[in-house]
Order: C-alpha cells, then structure tokens, then sequence
C-alpha cells in the first residue's frame, strides 16, 4: 500500500499529502476567472446597426438616449434646411462670381465630397457604438490626446457662427419686408431722425416717414426668444416640422426665381420706380439697363479659386449627422445612405444654375440679375 495519501478536492483535482510540488486549494494564490471569450469577441467590428449585440450597457446606453423617433423622412428636412440654410447665405454671389459652367462643376464637387464625409462620420459612430458622438469618436480614434475637447470647441464656435448668419438674414430681410418704398428720398435731418428713431404709424408711411420695424436690431432682438426653444431641444428629429416651414418657404423663393428667369426680360419704368437710382433696383431710373447682368460660362481660376470655401461652406451639416443617425428608427446604413443622398440631391437641385455679374450677396437680397435655376 502507498503511503501517499491521496485526497480529492472541490474542483476534481487530486492532491497528493506531503508532496512539496502540489498546493492545497486554501494556500493557492488568488486569481481572476480566464475570459471565457477573448476581449475582440465581445464587440466585433460593426458593419451595421442590426449586428449590435443587445448587451446590458447596450440596453441601459438605449434607455438613455430614449426611444428612436427619427425617420429618414425626417433626417431629410433636417439634413437639407441645415446645407441650403447654410448656402443660401453666399452661394448665389459665389457662383456669378465663378460662371455657371466652374460654379455647377464646383458645387457637384463639394456635394459629393459632403455626402461622403456624411457616410464616413455615421460609418465611424457606427463602430463605436450608439448612442454616440463627435467627442466618443474622437476619443476612439485618437484615445489620450486633447483632440476631443479641440473637436467640441471647433463644434461650438461652428454652431455659434451658424447661428449669427441666421440672425444676419433675419436682419437684412425683415426690415425689407415689412416696409414699402415712400413717395420720396428721405433728405432732411428731420425726416431722417423720425426714421430711425420715432414709432409712427404703418399709415403714413407712404409719406416718406416709416418706424422702428425698418430697424434691424429690432427684428434680431424678436429672433431670439423664437429661436432660443427651438435650439434648446432634447431630440433633433422635434425640429422636424420647424425645417418642413423653413423648406416650404424657400420653395416659394424658388419659384419666385424660376419665374423670373422664365418671364421676359424687363427693363426700366419711371412708374414703378421714380424715386430711386439703386444699382441693385430691377427697375432702374434710366430706362437703358435690363434686369439682367451678363451670363457667363466661365470668370477667371483666381475668382473660381477664391471662392471655393464658400462652396464647401454651403454644405455644411456635418455637425448634425451623428445626432440625427442616433434617433434613426431601424437604424442600417442603407437608410443612412438614403437619407444622406436624397438631401444632397435636394439641396443641389434647389441651389441656383446660373446667376449673372450683378447678383448680390445672398438669395434673400434683392437681386437683378437671376438666370435660371435647377
């Protein structure tokens, strides 16, 4: 008979009593469990949102970011009044000032290049996991480094600057549209004080007077109060309707444009404009100048190159594609795309053809010289 005493312990494993290479279960080291899988199978890369596995910090991370509302319907409208609010600001001057041959080449240009970015940045939030951002992709692409907080600052001041063209437009455009010419120029200092300074009534504006609703601080002061809730809200998909009136009302502009790039040329008529000389009236005082400044195909490539931030500028909505593909219901990078490009197209299509040399700064100014338009 051995000696070896011979004992069996919890785990199955045998133990052999006095043997100086074999440890007793309680004088064994403490150690962690082996992972039953290895760390790259826990989160595969992701090809598409349907492959998520439904984890705990999965479920919990959804809870957070509430219940998908979004639809590619609605990624749309934002999408689109985000780039053609964006471009309508400069693109008009930008492409008269380019022709409407290097301005269409350049504007497809920049919306493909849009697009893709907009793929690359949802593809990117993708792998790292919804509800994500721009911080958490940074974070995963660079992890250590101080680019995130250099990507959150560049965001804010993006938005602010956005934010304060907005309120531009609002102040060239209001005042313009709730005034009516007067009868004559405002020439003596009287008349210019109770211009500028003195509430008068609508009535006797046609006399040459008019009031405070011709001041643009007033109406940027009106702006805040209704855009502040519209830009404190939880969801971006909320401002859905918000974008269906803003697009609504830049198809009325459309019209208005194509309308008058399809109508005879007009030209000047002492009855409708007898009291200004403005170079930008489309009824100027003389009677020899049309409506319309000249079309060209093609300026020179330092006025083409010159105005190239301005292109890209006008598809600007990167900053809003991460937000929007969270709340995607049905989230796939099939409806991304679909989303992705029907906006582009959109925006594209409304962006003017063809604006001739005299076209002013923005679409909302007024304008004599409007060609044509998609």
């Amino acid at each position: 008979m051995s000696t070896d005493a011979r004992a069996s312990t919890a785990d199955g494993s045998e133990t052999t009593a006095g043997s100086p290479s074999r440890l007793s279960l309680a004088s064994r080291p403490a150690t962690a469990p082996a992972a039953v899988h290895p760390p790259a199978a826990v989160h595969p890369p992701l090809t598409s949102w349907e492959t998520l596995p439904q984890s705990e910090s999965w479920i919990e991370a959804a809870r957070r970011g509430g219940e998908r509302t979004g639809s590619v319907r609605s990624s749309v409208l934002n999408l689109t009044n985000t780039i053609i609010g964006a471009g309508m600001l400069g693109l008009p001057a930008a492409f008269a000032a380019c022709g409407w041959a290097v301005g269409s080449l350049l504007l497809l240009a920049c919306g493909l290049f849009s697009g893709l970015g907009l793929h690359l940045l949802s593809a990117a939030a993708d792998l790292v996991g919804r509800p994500a951002s721009f911080r958490s992709v940074a974070e995963a692409a660079l992890p250590g480094s101080g680019l995130p907080y250099a990507i959150d600052a560049a965001i804010a001041v993006k938005c602010f600057g956005v934010a304060t063209s907005y309120l531009v437009v609002v102040g060239d455009s209001m005042p313009k549209a709730t005034s009516r010419r007067p009868l004559g120029e405002v020439s003596t200092p009287v008349q210019q004080f109770i211009r500028s300074r003195v509430l008068v009534p609508k009535a006797i504006e046609p006399l040459g007077a008019s009031g405070p609703l011709l001041d643009r601080r007033l109406w940027v002061a009106a702006a805040v109060p209704i855009l502040a809730p519209l830009v404190s809200l939880r969801r971006i998909d909320a401002l859905k309707y918000a974008s269906l009136l803003a697009l609504g009302c830049l198809l009325l502009v459309t019209v208005e444009i194509v309308a008058f790039s399809s109508g005879p040329v007009l030209r000047a008529s002492p009855l409708l404009n007898p009291y200004s000389n403005s170079s930008r009236n489309c009824f100027p005082p003389n009677g020899d100048l049309p409506c319309r400044g000249a079309v060209s195909a093609a300026t020179s490539a330092l006025d083409a190159v010159r105005k190239v931030p301005i292109f890209v500028f006008s598809f600007t909505c990167q900053q809003n594609i991460v937000s929007i593909t969270n709340e995607l219901r049905r989230p796939s990078q099939r409806r991304v795309a679909a989303a992705v490009v029907l906006s582009e197209a959109v925006a594209v299509g409304h962006t003017l053809l063809a604006w001739a040399d005299q076209t002013s700064r923005s679409v909302e100014e007024p304008s004599r010289s409007p060609r044509g338009a998609f």
